[in-house]
């Protein structure tokens, strides 16, 4: 088996934070894992799976660090893999996007303010690697963010609308994975929220 991708959700471990907007990245790792067998690798600070994406073996991360600090696990697991950045696929929560709902995959930029995206840049020296955002805002703004972030999704319509959502993001890095970052952007990169 040779592993040609990494693709790495961003979040926070604990029960806590379970049912949050903010581990969005750990929750599309799950839908993508499926049935799939996940294993902690203490010396890549994540809980790992392998999965076959139509020919294509991936390995999904769940780094276990903590959000802030999530570029250790990053650069362990492109260490251990011999991967190149650009290899790389990082899946996180975004409050930025326009609406709810809304998927917006990019190559390098900034990290626009997310802690995991600046740590992971900071460790990686670069910043050119995949990402895909996972619309969970609109964004309160200020002080109030960081709670929004981190409150329970406790409405039924809003849990509903964000299993959907971790689906269709699980789809779009199906597309990634086969056709490449270009193409994927043109299928879910959109002004519409896709639920």
């Amino acid at each position: 088996m040779t592993i040609k991708h990494v693709i790495v959700g961003l979040g926070n471990p604990g029960d806590e934070f379970e049912n949050t907007r903010h581990n969005a990245g750990f929750d599309v790792m799950r839908a993508l894992a499926g049935s799939a067998v996940w294993s902690r690798d203490e010396s890549l600070f994540s809980e790992i799976a392998v999965v076959s994406v139509e020919g294509h073996d991936v390995m999904l991360a769940c780094p276990q660090t903590g959000m802030n600090t999530s570029g250790l696990a990053v650069k362990a697991l492109i260490d251990r893999l011999q991967l190149a950045p650009g290899d790389l696929l990082i899946v996180h929560d975004d409050v930025s996007l326009a609406h709810f709902g809304m998927l917006r995959f990019q190559h390098s930029g900034k990290a626009g303010g997310h802690h995991g995206i600046e740590h992971t840049v900071e460790q990686l020296s670069s910043n050119q690697f995949d990402r895909l955002k996972v619309g969970v805002g609109p964004d309160p703004g200020g002080a109030v963010r960081y709670k929004f972030v981190l409150a329970k999704l406790d409405d039924n319509d809003i849990k509903a609308r964000y299993l959907a959502l971790v689906n269709k993001s699980a789809e779009a890095i199906r597309a990634w994975v086969v056709d490449g970052v270009a193409k994927a952007s043109c299928k879910f990169n959109r002004r519409e929220p896709h639920v």
